[in-house]
């Protein structure tokens, strides 16, 4: 087997276990959409600029709550599953701050069996989708390239 060969079934062992972690985050956020539903509350919502090279106006948003469940409150920054903060452009950051006012009740979807795990907004994300997506092409253009 010649070094491109081996190089290229790397790539595609790389790519199935991506495309496997995206099958369960993807099976994971979907399951979210079933979870119960609690009042919260917006305990912080702050906005940090982007001071990376290639960041140009962008604003990363990290929203906090808590929520309780069974005479234990809990507190996440898990707005949905992969997206635990926004980056956006300044107007955008004001948007999305906008949508999570601090002290503002909010809808907490909470894990049934382990209410520490909670998202607010349940069901698949592009997030998933989109490591869904990048394994498979990884894995079918790693062994297509390995078996040309």
């Amino acid at each position: 087997m010649t070094t491109p060969q081996i190089t290229s079934l790397l790539i595609a062992v790389l790519g199935v276990a991506l495309a496997g972690y995206g099958v369960w985050a993807f099976r994971r956020a979907s399951a979210s959409s079933a979870w119960p539903m609690v009042t919260g509350k917006i305990t912080a919502c702050r906005l940090h600029e982007d001071h990376s090279e290639d960041a140009d106006d962008k604003w990363n948003v990290e929203v906090e709550y808590e929520y309780d469940v069974g005479g234990h409150t809990f507190t996440s920054n898990q707005v949905a599953f992969g997206k635990d903060t926004f980056t956006v452009s300044g107007h955008a950051a004001l948007r999305v701050a906008d949508q999570y006012p601090l002290h503002s009740p909010i809808p907490v979807y909470h894990h049934p069996a382990d209410p520490s795990r909670a998202v607010l907004e349940p069901g698949e994300t592009k997030y998933a989708m989109g490591v869904l997506g990048i394994g498979g092409i990884m894995a079918l253009l790693g062994l297509g390239y390995a078996f040309l």
